[in-house]
């Protein structure tokens, strides 16, 4: 059976594809804000560019539905099209009239040549449901009406389709910037496993007095072996001094793992520091903010607080952390009033606080907020200063007694 023909009003899928890039365009910047300047998540840039790229040169066939049942749809045509994205915001539409669903296979040259039906879509096109198919550069997409008709259903159809399509797509619309590209950039050596297993050239430097050399990695493990955390001590807490315990060993292989070791102690302490100011809270407090340019004071009950837990309603709420009050005493917003409390309290002896403000802080602070990378010798002293500071805090407490950190 030949294949129809049929007259277009002029300007008409102009028309229709001005009213589907408007939509697409309003979708995405719905659905996937970016900030002020155009930036964002990858994610959301790819999309963004993604659903901005309308229109694109397209093929359009539309699919009669005499002579079959179309799931008893009564939809006289059925619309595919074929998109090219490798040619974004290009307007280029090529019509090739109506071709009966009945009658697919008289007309290869159309129906796989150019809209590029594979059979298992040809079969899919029998029954009244939209087809989203190909990668990039180029898509299939088939609905079950005649898409001038019904162009906000379309889009919608379209816009759900391209919101889950694999990341192929989405690749080609990425805007990040590929430095290993644009800088020529070469891929580290690949090392084999032995090479990776070997010792650090630099812990070659440190040697034992009693035989003059370095200490084996299992020799590292076996001199931090006996520093452990009391019962009472959080999980999460004891999981940060592993990771710690772990990079002192690991030290061995790569020299620089001996600072990160040091860095996640500190961060161990800080955490128990503010661990233990929590276990300090009653079951239920009341906190407290004074808005000094409303002039009012605004007050919320917190079940089961924490010093993280107070910080987070905070600052969801916009109270200024510096002056938040709990149970009517100014809420300790830094380490160093932490620290402060805790002594106050006898949780920490003067000698402990002072080694806390004057060393540990700073050390943290060093590790944290870096201009360049500093370089720490193994110490496994400093991690067995760490955990005897981490036990005495938690050591009034009863060993029954176990806190949950948020």
């Amino acid at each position: 059976m030949p294949m129809s023909s049929l007259s277009y009003r002029p300007n008409e899928w102009s028309e229709f594809f001005s009213a589907v890039k408007n939509h697409l365009s309003s979708f995405a910047t719905q659905h996937w804000p970016l900030e002020v300047d155009g930036s964002g998540p990858e994610g959301r840039l790819s999309l963004n560019r993604l659903f901005k790229s309308f229109p694109v040169p397209a093929d359009i066939v539309l699919l009669s539905t005499d002579g079959i049942e179309f799931g008893g749809s009564t939809e006289r045509y059925a619309t595919a099209f074929r998109y090219d994205f490798s040619r974004p915001n290009t307007l280029d539409i090529r019509t090739h009239g109506i071709v009966p669903l009945n009658d697919l296979g008289s007309h290869p040259e159309l129906i796989e040549g150019i809209l590029g039906f594979e059979p298992d879509i040809q079969d899919g096109l029998l029954t009244p449901a939209s087809i989203f198919a190909g990668n990039f550069p180029c898509c299939i997409h088939v609905v079950p009406y005649d898409a001038r008709t019904r162009v906000e259903d379309y889009a919608d159809n379209l816009a759900e389709w391209l919101s889950h399509h694999p990341s192929e797509l989405l690749e080609a619309f990425s805007a990040k910037t590929d430095f290993k590209f644009k800088y020529g950039l070469s891929s580290d050596p690949l090392l084999t496993d032995e090479q990776l297993l070997q010792m650090d050239e630099t812990c070659g430097c440190f040697v034992k007095m009693s035989d003059g050399k370095p200490l084996t990695i299992s020799e590292r493990h076996k001199s931090i072996a006996h520093i452990q955390l009391i019962p009472q001590v959080p999980d999460s807490l004891k999981n940060t001094f592993r990771q710690a315990k772990r990079l002192y060993v690991y030290g061995y292989l790569e020299y620089d793992f001996f600072t990160i070791s040091l860095h996640y102690a500190h961060l161990a302490l800080d955490a128990a520091l503010h661990a233990r100011w929590s276990a300090t809270l009653p079951p239920s407090v009341t906190i407290s903010y004074y808005d000094k340019k409303a002039k009012t004071t605004h007050q919320h009950t917190l079940a089961n607080p924490s010093h993280v837990k107070i910080r987070e309603y905070c600052q969801r709420a916009k109270w200024r952390i510096g002056a938040v009050h709990v149970d009517g005493k100014l809420f300790p917003s830094t380490v160093r009033s932490v620290v402060r409390e805790l002594a106050e309290k006898n949780f920490l002896t003067i000698w402990q606080r002072k080694m806390i403000e004057e060393f540990d802080i700073k050390a943290r602070n060093s590790l944290t907020h870096l201009e360049s990378a500093p370089i720490h010798f193994p110490s496994g002293h400093e991690l067995e200063l760490a955990a005897d500071t981490i036990n005495s805090l938690f050591d009034s407490m009863p060993p029954s007694v176990k806190i949950c950190t948020p």
